[in-house]
C-alpha cells in the first residue's frame, strides 16, 4: 500500500558517521524492536497517529542531509482506510530508520510531545452523518462556495483536520460545537431528510441517479455507494450540508426528488393500470385533453397526478404520511 514513504528519502541518503553510537537493525532482535515500537505507539489513541506520522516525517528531514521539506499534513491519507492501516504503516517506517540511535531518537521524540484532541470529537465518531456534517462545515463554515466531500472514512479524515488546521484548539473546538449545534436544531429536530422513503432501497439507488443526472452539485462526488446503507448514507448528508449552505436550494431540491419520485410511480402503475370509466363534463374533458397535450402525459397521468397532490395537500402531514 503506498503511504508516507513517498515522501521519504532513501536510506543511503542518511547521514550516519559514528559506528559505536549507530548500531544498526541487523543487530537488534526483530521481535525486541517490533516490542519497543508497539510498546511506545500502544500508548497513543487512534487520533493521534495522525500527528505522530507527521512528526516522522519532520525527524526524516532533520536527519537526511540537503533541503528538507516542512511537512504539515499527510498527502497520502486517501490511500489509507482504517487507523490500523496508519498504524502498520507507521511502525514499518519507523523499523526501517536502520538505526538503533534514530529510531530512540524518535521515540522519545514523540514521547516529549504532547498533543491535546477534542473530547467533542471523540463523542460523535460513531455518528457517522453527523462526522460527513462536521467535516464539510468546519471545511468550509463561511459558505464562499460549494465543496461537498464525501471522504471515506471520515472520521480519518475529520481527526487529520484537527492535527493539521493552524487554529488553536478553542477555536477548533467551537467550529466543532456550532457545526453539531446547527445539525441537531436545524436538521434533526426539524427532521429534515428523514421522509420514509429514505429507508427504501429502490427509492435510494433511483435518488442517486436521478441527482447524478439533474444536480449539477452532485455530479461531482466521485464515489460509487455499493448497497443500501451507503446510497442512504451519501444521500442523507449531501442533503444535510445542501441544507446549511442554501436552504431554499435544499427545499427546491427536495420538492423536485419527490416530484420525480411520484412521476415515476405514477409510470410504473400505468403498466398494472386497470382501466376506469369517469364520467366527466365536455368542459373537464376538453380541459383535460389540452392538458393532456400540453403536459405529454396521457389523460390517466394528469388525473393520477391531480389526485395524488390533492391528496398530500388535504390528507398528510410535510413528510407525507397520512393524517387520517
Amino acid at each position: 500500500m503506498p503511504g508516507f514513504e513517498l515522501d521519504i528519502p532513501k536510506v543511503k541518503d542518511l547521514d550516519i558517521q559514528d559506528e559505536d553510537v549507530a548500531k544498526t537493525i541487523d543487530e537488534i532482535p526483530d521481535e525486541e524492536l517490533m516490542k519497543s515500537i508497539k510498546a511506545t505507539l500502544g500508548k497513543y489513541r487512534d487520533e493521534d497517529l495522525i500527528w505522530i506520522s507527521i512528526e516522522f516525517l519532520r525527524f526524516k528531514e532533520d536527519i537526511k542531509q540537503g533541503p528538507k521539506k516542512n511537512h504539515t499534513k499527510l498527502n497520502d491519507l486517501k490511500h489509507f482506510s482504517s487507523f490500523d492501516e496508519i498504524k502498520n504503516n507507521l511502525i514499518n517506517l519507523i523499523k526501517n530508520l536502520k538505526s538503533k540511535e534514530n529510531i530512540d531518537n524518535f521515540l522519545e521524540k514523540i514521547n516529549n510531545k504532547n498533543n491535546t484532541f477534542s473530547k467533542i470529537l471523540t463523542d460523535i465518531k460513531k455518528n457517522q452523518r453527523l462526522c460527513i456534517f462536521v467535516f464539510n462545515y468546519v471545511e468550509n463554515d463561511k459558505k464562499d462556495f460549494f465543496n461537498f466531500k464525501y471522504e471515506k472514512p471520515i472520521y480519518l479524515h475529520l481527526a487529520h483536520w484537527y492535527f493539521t488546521n493552524d487554529l488553536n484548539t478553542y477555536r477548533k473546538d467551537r467550529k466543532f460545537e456550532n457545526a453539531i449545534e446547527y445539525f441537531n436544531n436545524k436538521i434533526l429536530i426539524k427532521e429534515k431528510n428523514c421522509s420514509k422513503k429514505f429507508q427504501d432501497e429502490t427509492f435510494l439507488s433511483w435518488a442517486y441517479l436521478y441527482l447524478k443526472r439533474v444536480d449539477c452539485f452532485f455530479k461531482n462526488i466521485n464515489y460509487i455507494p455499493t448497497n443500501k446503507n451507503h446510497y442512504q448514507l451519501l444521500i442523507t448528508a449531501y442533503l444535510d450540508y445542501l441544507c446549511f449552505y442554501d436552504y431554499i436550494l435544499h427545499e427546491n431540491t427536495i420538492n423536485k426528488l419527490n416530484k420525480a419520485w411520484s412521476q415515476k410511480k405514477f409510470r410504473d402503475r400505468d403498466k398494472v393500470r386497470k382501466p376506469h370509466h369517469l364520467p366527466l363534463t365536455k368542459k373537464a374533458k376538453a380541459e383535460l385533453e389540452k392538458l393532456s397535450a400540453f403536459k405529454k402525459l396521457s389523460e390517466s397521468e394528469i388525473l393520477e397526478q391531480l389526485i395524488h397532490q390533492m391528496f398530500l395537500k388535504e390528507m398528510c402531514d410535510e413528510k407525507e404520511n397520512s393524517k387520517y
